[in-house]
């Protein structure tokens, strides 16, 4: 399937939402008797050339003389037929799947209101397919809240008109025992992981979060070295967040050469966080934990010591039992002096970030052992003299992500086991290529270059362009550097899509990726007002108990609080 309607098309279709067009003055005034509902037969309404589509008005407490009818797809009007007296009821033919909108006005007189609803009309093969909207009101009047929606294949489709729903106050203390404890606290939605409020409570315990009315997961940080704690399914009815001490999980951090100092050590069990360890000058640590199996370890070495974060998981770990840590025999070299360059031009104030990625860097063992992997990221700046301090790296292969300039970037290789006296940065490079619409460059379309491997792991941010006329795009790109590029299109010609991994250079043409077309308006909460800024966004309904990284699609209401993004065709979902 393909986006079906051209631009202009969809805004005049979205245009149905709310508001009024053509001959539909909107004049309703609240309690005039004039109200009109709109019923449908079927009730779910299927594509096809020759079944026919009935609409009957059902009129509020003054009887109308008659009724005024629009029906349109696309913005294009459909022939309507009238079925019954004073065209109470009308009959269509709905050959095309995807959304109609339908207006009608009863007219006892010029002030009565036009009614405008969207029809969802399914393909004949239709599969019903669940999504997740999130929708993240700008203001704290409506709650963030996420809501499951089941789309038939094969259409457009549309949401309707929906009132966000009002944020509560909802009031809590947190207690440790009979005492106030500060405290961060996250409320998700029962199961879920993303958060719908994040709130502190203060130094008497009691805090207040703007939430939907009913039961939340809520996970509670103390600011004093007392284990965090979730609560299921808490509401308010249920009394204060009582949070119970935890356990003591304790042990030492070494390294080849005997205890390692300095070291910040954290567990996250069955995904609740600890509090956080650094060891001692004999390398104990002590750390509050809850119980659970899934053990998640992370330990950072002290600063300049040129070790990996270590990190780590197992469902094994016995924490009744000391853990002890240990740093794999990792030679490192100190490369001091080694001068940055840029261009063969010495360059003075340059940063760098030493990177790698190291599959066995590491044990923990309590009870029994786990491999823990390294992530080495170590960040140096050179002095006037181009020429850098000491700066202790692990001694293997690994990869420089230079930065001679501000805006600039570059990745070079090097072998830390035999250091070169210098490290040249090469002139950026480019990515370049061309987005298409229908066969047709896509002007105005958005480019967003995601860091991938050694310039992710050095923190780099992404870049973004829009293409110009042609549909062509420049972006500069760090040479030996690599990519993931994401094309959205803020016109909704095509759904947001990803390439795989790219480097400098000329790209293929990207076509924007089919999809299907949802839209609906948002109102503020108890009332009739569009809700402008609302970010909506779609997702896979399975990502519901787990953190979203990338939505399928998303946008944000406008001032009149109608929204249009377009949901790929095929997407990445379960079931799909």
């Amino acid at each position: 399937m393909s986006v079906r309607h051209h631009f202009l098309a969809s805004l005049a279709g979205l245009a149905g939402l709310a508001g009024c067009a053509g001959d539909f003055p909107d004049q309703n005034t609240p309690g005039d008797g004039c109200a009109v509902n709109i019923v449908s037969s079927p009730e779910i309404l299927v594509a096809s050339s020759t079944s026919l589509v009935r609409l009957a008005a059902v009129a509020g407490e003054r009887r109308p003389y008659g009724y005024e009818w629009q029906v349109t797809y696309g913005g294009q009007p459909i022939e309507t037929t009238p079925a019954s007296a004073a065209s109470s009821e009308i009959e269509f033919i709905a050959p095309t799947p995807g959304i109609y909108q339908v207006a009608v006005r009863a007219v006892p007189g010029s002030n009565c209101a036009a009614l405008r609803e969207d029809l969802n009309v399914r393909a004949p093969d239709a599969v019903l397919r669940p999504y997740r909207l999130r929708l993240t009101p700008s203001t704290d009047t409506a709650a963030v809240e996420d809501v499951v929606i089941t789309v038939p294949s094969g259409a457009d489709f549309s949401y309707g008109r929906r009132a966000l729903t009002e944020a509560v106050s909802t009031p809590g203390a947190v207690r440790l025992g009979e005492a106030p404890l500060p405290a961060y606290l996250r409320f998700t939605g029962v199961g879920s992981a993303e958060p719908l409020a994040e709130v502190a409570a203060g130094a008497d315990g009691a805090f207040s979060a703007p939430l939907i009315a009913g039961p939340h997961d809520v996970l509670v940080v103390p600011t004093s070295d007392v284990a965090p704690m979730r609560f299921a399914a808490w509401a308010p009815a249920r009394g204060p967040l009582v949070v119970v001490p935890g356990v003591t999980v304790s042990g030492v951090v070494r390294d080849a050469v005997g205890p390692l100092a300095g070291a910040r050590v954290s567990l996250r069990v069955d995904g609740v966080p600890s509090t956080v360890g650094v060891s001692a000058g004999d390398g104990t640590f002590a750390v509050q934990a809850r119980t659970g199996t899934s053990v998640e370890l992370t330990v950072i070495p002290p600063l300049g010591s040129g070790l990996p974060r270590l990190v780590g998981s197992s469902t094994s770990l016995d924490l009744a039992q000391s853990l002890a840590i240990r740093f794999a025999d990792l030679p490192r070299r100190d490369l001091g002096g080694l001068e940055l360059r840029r261009g063969g031009a010495v360059a003075p104030g340059a940063s760098v970030t030493f990177v790698a990625e190291l599959p066995a860097a590491g044990t923990a063992t309590a009870g029994s052992a786990v491999t823990l992997r390294g992530v080495l990221a170590v960040r140096a700046q050179a002095a006037a003299n181009g020429r850098l301090p000491s700066t202790q790296v692990v001694a293997t292969a690994l990869s420089a992500v230079l930065q001679p300039a501000a805006g600039e970037q570059a990745v070079v290789t090097l072998d830390a086991a035999a250091p070169p006296a210098a490290l040249d940065a090469p002139p950026m490079q480019q990515v370049t290529g061309v987005v298409t619409a229908g066969g047709q460059p896509a002007v105005g379309a958005m480019v967003a270059l995601a860091p991938q491997g050694a310039l992710a792991l050095a923190g780099a941010a992404p870049r973004t362009e829009r293409t110009a006329e042609d549909g062509s795009y420049v972006l500069p790109a760090a040479p030996g550097g690599s990519y993931r590029a994401r094309v959205s299109d803020p016109r909704f010609r095509g759904a947001p899509s990803s390439t795989g991994l790219i480097s400098a250079g000329s790209q293929p043409p990207h076509a924007l990726a089919p999809g299907w077309q949802l839209v609906g308006a948002l109102t503020r909460p108890s009332s009739l007002a569009g809700a402008a800024g609302v970010g909506v966004a779609v997702y896979c309904p399975e990502l519901l108990g787990q953190p979203s990284t990338q939505p399928l699609s998303e946008t944000v209401t406008g001032v009149d609080g109608r929204f249009l993004l377009v949901v790929p065709d095929a997407p990445a979902c379960p079931g799909s």
